[in-house]
């Protein structure tokens, strides 16, 4: 078993429920009415499901870069979304945790992507379309290896495929 310093370090996430079931079992011995053990244990628990939290925000965020590339190639603020993609891939990968990889769901990432993308209007070359459905490489993407030119040119790909 890892100790707790180093899971810290290693997988907060994992780090943060083991440390909520510690104290649950703590509290069954420890009979101090000035603990709020209930909160004490939520709040322990749900430091790493903000961790999590922030983590697919941080892929949802750059999946949505990634589609308007792919919608609007040729817009201005092009370069500056494949920045925005770098960052936010820095971001994702800095707050993950091994354990949260089993949690992540790339489709839910691309749904959520998607609908935040429909609803963006942008002024200048009429869009391309998207697919109805997207699933980026969350693999890739908290890996570093994540091919932008590639992962843009899928989407397009998949557009064409279902407009047939």
């Amino acid at each position: 078993m890892i100790d707790a310093d180093t899971l810290y370090e290693t997988d907060f996430l994992r780090w943060s429920e083991q440390q909520a079931e510690a104290l649950a079992r703590l509290r069954s011995r420890v009979r101090d009415n000035d603990i709020d053990w209930e909160h004490l244990i939520e709040e322990v628990r749900d430091l790493g499901g903000s961790e999590l939290a922030r983590v697919v925000g941080n892929l949802t965020i750059a999946s949505a870069h990634l589609l308007k590339l792919a919608r609007w190639p040729d817009h201005p603020a092009a370069d500056h979304w494949r920045g925005e993609i770098l960052i936010f891939l820095i971001n994702a990968r800095a707050a993950f945790s091994p354990s949260m990889r089993q949690r992540l769901d790339p489709e839910f990432v691309g749904r959520r992507a998607l609908r935040d993308i429909e609803k963006l209007r942008l002024a200048g070359a009429p869009p391309v379309p998207l697919p109805r459905n997207f699933t980026p490489d969350i693999d890739a993407m908290l890996s570093g290896e994540l091919d932008i030119d590639a992962a843009v040119a899928a989407i397009r790909a998949r557009a064409e495929t279902e407009q047939g």
